[in-house]
């Protein structure tokens, strides 16, 4: 890779050690073959691990994966990359990743398909950025919103308990 004189660095510490590690890249930088396949490869890593908690619920449900279930998370995980941005701690309607808020917001996506089920309609015919905007207008007005905020502490609460047993 060639580094022009006077590109900007930072520290890093490697292995304890803090080095000046140069920053080339900036807005406007035209990527080369190599350096758009690192990209695209790490946008692809960041959607599958991201995506995986989605996967493993519905794993852990024992729903089959049908012909629609592919459609319906190919439609979500389609939402998801278009709201996508590289590089942003975010997590939806709770600003900073909020692991109660994203609990929360995937419970409310599922009370929200189970109404759309209940109302006789196919879940895979709404968008997974619909489902999410409902979801979202779910948890600031539903008369049970806090029932569902608490129980998405307990969830957290117990998942973190779990690590803290694994760990210890």
């Amino acid at each position: 890779m060639l580094i022009p004189k006077g590109t900007p660095k930072q520290d890093a510490t490697i292995r304890s050690i803090v080095l000046k590690v140069p920053m080339p890249f900036k807005e406007g930088h035209v990527l080369v073959p190599n350096e758009a396949d690192v990209m695209n490869q790490t946008l692809k890593e960041n959607a599958r691990n991201n995506f995986a908690p989605r996967i493993k619920a519905l794993q852990e449900a024992g729903t089959p994966v049908t012909p629609q279930v592919m459609q319906t998370l190919q439609k979500e995980l389609d939402a998801y990359m278009d709201s996508y941005v590289f590089g942003a701690r975010t997590g939806g309607i709770g600003g900073q990743r909020d692991p109660v808020m994203t609990e929360a917001l995937g419970m409310a996506r599922t009370i929200v398909k189970k109404g759309i089920v209940k109302k006789g309609q196919k879940v895979s015919e709404t968008s997974g950025k619909d489902i999410t905007k409902m979801a979202k207008a779910l948890l600031e007005k539903h008369p049970k919103r806090d029932t569902i905020f608490k129980e998405a502490q307990r969830r957290v609460d117990a998942r973190d308990s779990a690590i803290d047993e694994i760990e210890a």
